[in-house]
């Protein structure tokens, strides 16, 4: 027993110090990118604070943060100074003057949320102020004021003031007073058409040179606008033709990228929209922080440029390189690439491909950086592109924005939250239909539905995006039920295409399907995503596979039905040809199978109730309480599942659940059957050892056999005995008179006899119904086992008799009893119908239970029970949706 408890205690020590190292270790699902230093000037207002966001991403409003910093010596600047905001954005700042104390000051800021804290470094660098910049007035008088100035070492300012196109030399304010200070000069000639230095130009001189004028600028008129002409043409017929390359590449690419092809129907593969909400803002935020990173450091790059050397420049731009990433990057790089890709690749939003222009632009000038200080070297051009990348990093801060943007804003925080506006408002909206069509399935109040049908369904068109998909709602029918109901099942199509057409993004194949009653109406949606041309789509989708094809009552012109061998499913199919943005709405109606009736039901019911009866005062009682009770068990929750179902979805879906529950039923009737047929041989001995008629026979032959053996081998040792009287008789016969043998010695009793032959049968039969019983007892529990059936004894141990009829008050809690004599833990109704079990309370999911599952009971654990399932495994599951019995 001391070692048994130390090997526990050594193992609850070795599953404590595991959890421990994991919790440790394991990474978070979003990883934040490190943050920049903050540099402060001295004697400005300066800010520290940062966001706070829970595992969805949302902001924490209400936390309590303080901020604690020191001197570069380390001494105390801020002690638990309480942060300020805290509000929807979940922003918490505190601010102050920056003191005269330049270099770095140690900070941290610390926030208590629901009992955790969370401390976070938020160190900052205290910065002298710059000296001040001239203006460019006072660089101009500098400039003209030097006293060593001259106009040939200026570079290529004399030949700009010649070159300058609106100089005259007749206007003297074209150029101040340069007119006058040229006749002034004291130096000064007028050369003569030949340029010699000296000559006076005369008339002549100066009318030939007129005339050459003329004549060049006549020539070069001609060459002017002929050349003009010419190349107008030529450039026009280009762009003519980059047109027409252009339109043709585009209409390929319509037909290659965007063509329909619709292939499901009930198995929606597409990303459920709240998930992917959650993973883009979970995107936008990394890509917000890293950008502040790489804001933060290119302005510090900028900032030490004079004072930094060559390598320790090359690093920081390689830093910033490796936070930017590739353009190839995807989502797990953890780059700023890697997360614009992610939510391009999601929603083909015009704001993130605004980022990742703007990001390419970035990437360009990191590259030039890179490759221009390879040999370590500065140079201005290399200075005036780092102060571009701070630059290019503040743009692309405005274009990604933050959490507290709003309309009209063209952020990507902006398009996020007006994306999540609508999901929000569609999901009211389906929230409503649902209510309202549970409603009048209960109650059938025609006039109230359609009242209320008329206002939501206008409300549900000014949110719908996709284009035509109003036309597929269903006109109502006041007099018709079925009418009114699938004008709300309708509502909900429209709201569901809709959600489809946010997650999957614009531009790409839409294609939502639902069901509608009067019999069961398989109605698709599709439409041509391409705005320019109309385009061919194929049509093919799968019926469920319940669908025979008797079922099928009519399709739309143009659909066809066939059978796939391979899955043996039929599945629907056609070609249509849509116009440039048009929807369509395909319908096929089949047959309504997925029903199982009150009378199936009831009927089971009443065949358990039959069988259970002979089972009472025999050794197979307490296995037919259980059986029977299972069996009810089933039959209720399979009405249930059925009442509960709204939707023809809904229906189909209970009815698949309802008939895993039947069949397990129907595998205990026959468990039943064989029971009452084993009870039924218990009356005679070879029946209640054996539990079989069969084997009682072979054990009759067996005890028959037996005896024969055994009276055989009496028989033989007794006429030994007599044949060894004889001999020794003989051998006297030579020296005594020859006397006739008496017969007494030889003969066997007949008491003797019958002895030998019970003894050999008691034995024969006690050991065959020992050998007989056990291998009974094991099959059958083998049997039990099988089928779901737990067995409190071996079959061979009759069970205590009861006089009433009523179930004994001990079984009935037999029946709820797990593991060592404990509860059951019965699985109830859950939204996806079915429980997830967990390795630990919250932990990793390791199997899924369905409604109605029954889990041997082992333990409490405060929300949560745990439990045991078939192949042994212990787990975890909520008690808000399980209950012990």
């Amino acid at each position: 027993m001391k070692n048994a408890r130390m090997s526990t205690k050594f193992a609850s020590a070795l599953a404590l110090t595991l959890l421990m190292t994991a919790a440790v270790f394991s990474p978070s699902e979003v990883t934040a990118a490190a943050g920049g230093i903050q540099n402060c000037i001295v004697g400005s207002t300066c800010t520290v604070g940062e966001f706070l966001y829970d595992d969805n991403s949302a902001p924490i409003a209400g936390a309590t943060c303080s901020v604690t910093s020191e001197y570069p010596n380390l001494s105390s600047f801020l002690a638990a100074q309480p942060l300020s905001g805290g509000g929807v954005d979940g922003w918490y700042y505190y601010s102050f003057t920056a003191p005269s104390t330049t270099g770095m000051y140690p900070t941290t800021i610390a926030c208590v949320v629901s009992g955790d804290t969370l401390k976070i470094d938020k160190s900052f660098q205290i910065d002298p102020v710059p000296a001040s910049v001239p203006d460019t007035n006072s660089i101009a008088t500098a400039v003209w004021g030097f006293s060593g100035k001259t106009l040939d070492s200026f570079g290529t300012l004399p030949a700009d003031i010649w070159s300058y196109s609106t100089r005259t030399v007749s206007s003297i304010g074209s150029f101040g007073t340069l007119i006058a200070d040229i006749w002034a000069n004291a130096t000064r000639t007028l050369t003569g058409a030949g340029l010699t230095s000296g000559d006076l130009a005369t008339k002549s001189d100066l009318d030939n040179v007129n005339s050459n004028v003329d004549s060049v600028k006549s020539k070069v008129g001609d060459i002017s606008t002929t050349t003009a002409v010419t190349n107008v043409t030529n450039v026009t017929n280009s762009i003519t033709d980059i047109k027409n390359v252009t339109t043709e590449t585009r209409l390929l690419l319509e037909k290659v990228v965007n063509k329909p092809v619709i292939q499901n129907v009930l198995e929606n593969t597409t990303v459920p929209l709240s998930d992917k909400l959650s993973g883009t803002r979970s995107m936008a935020n990394q890509l917000y922080v890293n950008n502040q990173f790489l804001t933060a450091q290119s302005a510090t790059l900028t900032s030490n440029w004079n004072k930094t050397n060559g390598k320790d420049l090359l690093d920081g731009v390689i830093a910033l390189s490796n936070i930017l990433g590739s353009s190839a990057d995807s989502s797990d790089a953890n780059t700023m690439f890697g997360s614009v890709n992610w939510i391009r690749d999601s929603w083909n939003w015009d704001e993130s491909s605004k980022v990742y222009d703007q990001l390419v632009t970035t990437d360009k000038i990191i590259s030039d950086l890179k490759e221009g200080l390879a040999d370590y070297q500065k140079s201005p051009a290399l200075y005036a592109q780092a102060k571009l990348l701070v630059k290019s990093s503040l743009a692309l801060e405005k274009s990604i924005g933050t959490v507290s943007d709003s309309s009209p804003a063209k952020t990507l925080f902006v398009r996020i939250k007006t994306t999540q506006d609508l999901a929000t408002k569609l999901d009211e909206k389906g929230n409503q239909v649902d209510k309202i069509l549970g409603a009048f399935t209960k109650s059938k109040d025609v006039e109230g539905t359609v009242s209320q049908i008329g206002i939501i369904q206008n409300q549900i068109i000014a949110l719908n995006k996709v284009s035509g998909a109003s036309g597929a709602l269903v006109k109502v029918n006041p007099t018709d039920t079925n009418s009114v109901k699938n004008a709300l099942l309708g509502l909900r199509g429209i709201i569901n295409s809709n959600k489809m057409l946010l997650s999957l993004g614009s531009g790409k194949t839409l294609v939502s399907t639902w069901l509608e009653i009067g019999s069961i109406v398989f109605k698709t949606l599709a439409t041509n995503p391409s705005t320019l041309i109309s385009q061919t789509v194929d049509v093919k989708y799968y019926l469920p596979q319940e669908i025979k094809k008797d079922d099928i009552i009519k399709s739309d012109p143009g659909l066809t039905v066939n059978y796939d061998s391979e899955k043996d499913q039929l599945y629907v199919s056609g070609t249509f040809n849509l116009a440039a943005g048009q929807t369509r709405t395909f319908s096929v109606e089949t047959k309504d199978i997925w029903e199982i009736t009150p009378t199936e039901i009831q009927s089971m019911r009443d065949q358990a109730a039959a069988l259970y009866k002979p089972l009472e005062k025999t050794a197979f009682f307490a296995q037919g309480v259980t059986l029977k009770s299972d069996i009810d068990a089933s039959m209720s929750q399979i009405s249930i599942l059925i009442d509960g179902a709204t939707t023809p979805e809904d229906k189909i879906k209970a009815y698949r659940q309802a008939e895993v529950l039947k069949a397990s039923a129907e595998t205990k009737l026959t468990a039943m059957k064989e029971l009452v047929a084993q009870a039924s041989a218990a009356g005679s001995l070879f029946g209640f050892v054996g539990g079989s008629q069969a084997i009682a026979v072979w054990g009759i032959i067996i005890v028959i056999a037996s005896g024969f053996v055994f009276m055989a081998m009496y028989m033989n040792t007794i006429t030994s005995r007599a044949k060894a009287q004889l001999t020794a008789g003989e051998s006297q016969i030579s020296n005594t008179d020859v006397k006739k043998p008496s017969s007494k010695g030889s003969k066997v009793h007949p008491a003797s006899f019958i002895a030998v032959m019970l003894f050999s049968s008691v034995v024969s039969a006690a050991a065959t119904g020992y050998v007989v019983s056990r291998v009974v007892a094991n099959s059958y529990e083998q049997k039990m086992a099988v089928l779901g059936v737990q067995s409190s004894e071996p079959v061979s141990t009759p069970v205590p008799m009861v006089e009433s009829k009523s179930e004994p008050e001990s079984y009935l809690e037999q029946e709820n009893l797990g593991v060592g004599g404990q509860y059951l833990v019965v699985v109830s109704d859950t939204p996806t119908g079915f429980l997830r079990v967990r390795k630990t309370p919250g932990g990793q999911e390791i199997a899924k239970v369905s409604v109605g599952d029954r889990l041997p009971f082992l333990e409490d654990a405060g929300s949560w029970y745990k439990v045991q399932l078939e192949d042994g495994t212990e787990g975890f599951v909520s008690k808000e949706y399980s209950s012990k019995e």
